[in-house]
Parts: C-alpha cells; sequence; structure tokens
C-alpha cells in the first residue's frame, strides 16, 4: 500500500489548539477552501467530511447539521428553507456553533435565516451573491462550495499501520419480520432514520418521522441507554414515530423503551440469537419491524 497527497496546507492548529496539524489533497474536500469567511479548522473539515456524507444520501431538499462528527438535526422537505428550519429545530442548542451541509442553492431568504444562529460552515452546491452578502456580515463564518465526492476507501491511522475498508453503501433489501407491515409513512420515515443511522457514532438510535429525525442517541456505550437519550431530547412528541437501530437489538428491552415512547415501527439489521425473543416483544405490542441484513456501525 503506497499512499501519496499533494497540496499540504498547514492548519491553525490541530483538533485542540496545543497540536500542530496540515491537510493534505486536492480534490474533494481536502481540496475546498472557503470562498468567504475565516480558515477552516482541522475540526470544521471533520464535520464537514461528516455533513456531506450524510447529505448525499438524499435527492429531495434535504439539510443536515453536524456537530462533533455527529449529526444533531436532518430533515427533508418540498423547499431547502423549510427542511433547514426543521433540522435546526431538532435540536437549537446543539445546532450553535455547528456545521451545515444543505443540497441547493441558497438564497437570500434562506441565508438570513441561517445568520439568525452561530454557525461555523455552511456548505452547498451554489450560492445566490444576495446570499453571499447577507452572510459576509458574519466574518467569521465558512462558506463553502459542495465539492464532487471523491470516491475511496477508508483510512485510519493506528499505532504502527493503517487500517482500510471499503466504505458502506446505503442498501435496502430489507425484509419484514413482524404480523405487521409497515405503513407507507413508517416505512418513510424508517428509511430516513436507517440513512441517519448509517452516518452517527454507535451505539445509536434515531427517532424520525417521514421528514425529519426527532431524537438522535449517539455513541453510547450502551444501546438501551442511546435510546433513552434520543427519547429526552426529542423536539416533538414520538408518537407514531419510527426508530432504527445501527446494529442488532440482543434483548427485547431497547423495542420496549422505544414503543413506550411512542414509536410504532423498527429497523435493525437482525441477526442476534434472540431474534425470536425480540420479534415476539414487537408483534405483542403491535410494532412494525424490519430487518435490513446489515449493520452500519460506526467507531
Amino acid at each position: 500500500l503506497s499512499l501519496q497527497f499533494a497540496g499540504g496546507r498547514t492548519l491553525r492548529y490541530g483538533e485542540n489548539p496545543h497540536q500542530q496539524a496540515a491537510i493534505y489533497g486536492t480534490s474533494g474536500i481536502a481540496g475546498t477552501e472557503p470562498i468567504q469567511g475565516k480558515q477552516m479548522s482541522y475540526n470544521n473539515y471533520l464535520d464537514v467530511n461528516a455533513g456531506t456524507g450524510l447529505l448525499r444520501e438524499f435527492d429531495e431538499p434535504a439539510a443536515v447539521i453536524v456537530k462533533h462528527n455527529n449529526p444533531c438535526g436532518v430533515a427533508v422537505g418540498a423547499n431547502l428553507l423549510d427542511s433547514y428550519i426543521s433540522a435546526r429545530d431538532v435540536d437549537p442548542v446543539s445546532a450553535y456553533g455547528s456545521v451545515i451541509s444543505l443540497n441547493r442553492e441558497v438564497d437570500r431568504v434562506l441565508a438570513e435565516e441561517i445568520c439568525k444562529t452561530f454557525v461555523e460552515v455552511v456548505v452547498a452546491p451554489s450560492f445566490s451573491p444576495e446570499s453571499l452578502s447577507v452572510m459576509s456580515r458574519k466574518e467569521t463564518m465558512r462558506v463553502l462550495v459542495l465539492p464532487d465526492p471523491s470516491p475511496a476507501d477508508e483510512i485510519r491511522t493506528i499505532d504502527g499501520g493503517v487500517l482500510v475498508q471499503r466504505t458502506p453503501e446505503y442498501r435496502e433489501h430489507w425484509e419484514v419480520i413482524t404480523d405487521r407491515d409497515p405503513t407507507p409513512d413508517e416505512m418513510k420515515a424508517l428509511q430516513l432514520a436507517w440513512k441517519v443511522c448509517k452516518h452517527t457514532k454507535s451505539n445509536t438510535i434515531i427517532f424520525a418521522d417521514q421528514k425529519h429525525t426527532l431524537g438522535i442517541g449517539a455513541g453510547q456505550m450502551s444501546r438501551v441507554d442511546s435510546a433513552k437519550i434520543a427519547i429526552e431530547k426529542a423536539c416533538a412528541s414520538l408518537k407514531g414515530s419510527a426508530v432504527a437501530s445501527d446494529a442488532f437489538l440482543p434483548f427485547p428491552d431497547t423495542l420496549e423503551v422505544a414503543a413506550n415512547a411512542g414509536a410504532t415501527a423498527l429497523v435493525q439489521p437482525g441477526g442476534s440469537i434472540r431474534d425470536k425473543e425480540v420479534i415476539e416483544a414487537a408483534n405483542k405490542l403491535q410494532m412494525a419491524m424490519v430487518f435490513t441484513g446489515i449493520r452500519y456501525f460506526k467507531h
């Protein structure tokens, strides 16, 4: 394995102010610099990478808000303004100081809405001249043109070497394994939750409806704790919501916690030795449940 990168640029500092850092690469996010605002930081690049990776899962107008490499609000809608407002309002506290990724042009009205909150970076395919004028008032806000994706394997350093793996694809070869099928609305919500799940640190539990995430529980050692955090942080009632789990449920407890919060459908990989017990619990609770057959651990 031979790795070569050009275009090295020194960054102000690394993940923390006492760490030196640089970025190498001339394509994709690594080759992108702001068209407006401050220099990008090490953490900005990481969050832009996380946000745009999730953003590319959606064809409809979508907004992804990321903080510390995890989504804190994701929404789709008829237009980008509605999507952004919905995503921000999922967790407005966490949206403060976040990185926003959008998949349509930013106009003046949307720029004014974005400027109501302190934002580190805004990424979009294009920006109208009026939107740039509005955002120029926020001198520290970095404005980035969304780069074309640069397909590559994932590479991570460890002591003494590197780990390399294929970037996981989003797949929907799902199997309904409960007595009840998901309704069309539940299926849309499951699809959104599963896409967000794929890009959120494990263990993760995502509650969603057809248009946006409702509650996100990320990065917990206990799956049940992730569910409880998602419920605690929910921006609205979870009655009739769908829930996604990035890995199989080894016990019915997470499903029962989700059902008690109001969820009526669940998507998970399946594959536990106790799948039968979990399926029986779902049927008893009249929940629809689908197995994906693939896991989306993210470390």
